[in-house]
């Protein structure tokens, strides 16, 4: 790697691999696997994205609206807890909970919120109190004006992607 390159670590899901190999292709990025001796990734690989800067930051947005929203089931019993889908749009976080679902909006146009998601979700899977009240007042605080935030009724439908 130059002092011009720039390098990322990822994590993919296995069925995600060919498309972030085309986006990296598509533009100038090398992808590399990475092998980690003595543990076994089933669910998951690690790659690492080289290239100048720009190319670098251009395939991981690309790749952030490919996977879409993020979903966090902290209802009872959930299967999957939390997941990124291609049904919601890149910039959206709902959080899926016993007596009600909250939907969080992203509103920043500067850049991918993934990073800020990130966080978010972090602390809002640390909450022994996963009620959705308590969620949107940990959401409005963490997310401040970046974010619209709003609650609704237990098994409403999630919002589609526009995008």
């Amino acid at each position: 790697m130059t002092s011009e390159q720039h390098q990322e670590v990822l994590e993919v899901e296995p069925g995600e691999l060919t498309e972030i190999r085309r986006l990296a292709e598509e533009n100038g990025v090398e992808l590399q696997d990475v092998e980690v001796d003595g543990l076994e990734l089933v669910t998951a690989a690690l790659v690492v994205l080289v290239g100048v800067p720009a190319a670098v930051h251009k395939v991981l947005r690309e790749i952030d609206y490919w996977r879409g929203g993020q979903v966090i089931d902290r209802r009872e019993g959930a299967e999957r807890v939390v997941y990124r889908t291609r049904s919601l749009r890149h910039d959206l976080l709902v959080v899926l909970a016993n007596d009600g679902d909250v939907k969080i909006q992203y509103l920043r146009s500067d850049g991918t919120p993934t990073r800020t998601m990130e966080s978010l979700t972090k602390v809002i899977l640390s909450l022994r109190s996963a009620d959705s009240e308590t969620i949107v007042g940990v959401a409005e605080s963490v997310m401040g004006s970046a974010a619209s935030v709003t609650m609704s009724p237990a098994g409403a439908e999630l919002p589609a992607a526009t995008e």
